[in-house]
């Protein structure tokens, strides 16, 4: 029999895989939405693929010396800890790194969407509801921008927690 903790675990790792097979499978759907945006469609599939294939990859900025002893469980980043026996293992570095399709590519994405806000240059969606000269006040929407940074930002780094031998976890 397999015990209870073990069958939620189970479902979670299957959510996520529907979660993350969802936009492949309806590539139309993921480029519609990045669309709204004013990014073609072509671009949007490449940015999706760009993003799932560069969660892979991250890139390392600086390196630190730590004398800690740091307990590492590699089924834990998938919600499985406990399988394996802990190892142990003299950490000499911690790497500061950031992921290139969760960070950088999204950055990307954001610094086009900023151009567009201050250029004034708005969606070029086909879709836009925006009445004929009825243009957005720029300095307001960029102001709206500040605040939802600064407060994710807050929001973030109250609930980010360390976690040995995986890096910062939001929940």
């Amino acid at each position: 029999m397999v015990p209870m903790n073990r069958l939620g675990c189970l479902t979670l790792v299957v959510a996520l895989c529907a979660a993350l097979a969802l936009p492949i499978l309806f590539p139309s759907v993921t480029a519609a939405s990045l669309g709204k945006l004013g990014i073609p469609g072509d671009l949007a599939v490449m940015i999706l693929l760009g993003m799932l294939i560069g969660s892979a990859i991250n890139v390392p900025l600086w390196r630190l010396s730590s004398p800690r002893i740091v307990r590492t469980d590699p089924f834990a980043v998938i919600g499985l800890g406990g399988i394996l026996p802990r190892f142990e293992e003299h950490a000499k570095r911690v790497v500061i790194a950031v992921n290139v399709g969760g960070c950088l590519i999204p950055l990307v994405v954001v610094a086009y969407q900023i151009i567009l806000l201050a250029g004034g240059g708005g969606s070029s969606g086909a879709e836009s509801t925006a009445v004929p000269g009825d243009a957005p006040d720029r300095e307001g929407v960029l102001i709206a921008l500040v605040l939802s940074v600064a407060l994710n930002a807050l929001v973030c780094s109250k609930v980010a927690r360390p976690v040995s031998g995986v890096g910062i976890a939001l929940p």
